[in-house]
């Protein structure tokens, strides 16, 4: 859900490779790249709920789907989310 969310909001996939397999590595041990740095308009709460979703460690990912509802459902009151943005890797 998390590589579609993003794909839908920045226009193109999280990883990107030459074969399924390269893909595939990426997603599996690579960050996807800030969603705020492709789409910079969109706001800082539904970034954060699209990497949470994207998180690696299961543990950092939404333990449920009504729990993803939940913040979604935040964000449209303009309330917090329990999601936060993630650290930016160093230049």
């Amino acid at each position: 859900l998390g590589a579609t969310a993003y794909h839908l909001l920045a226009g193109e996939p999280p990883f990107t490779g030459k074969t399924a397999f390269e893909v595939a590595m990426k997603h599996a041990n690579d960050p996807p790249p800030p969603l705020a740095a492709v789409r910079p308009d969109l706001p800082p709460g539904l970034v954060a709920v699209v990497h949470k979703l994207l998180a690696k460690d299961p543990a950092d990912r939404y333990p449920t789907a009504r729990e993803v509802l939940r913040d979604l459902a935040r964000l449209r009151e303009h309330k917090p989310v329990s999601a936060e943005l993630p650290a930016l890797p160093p230049p």
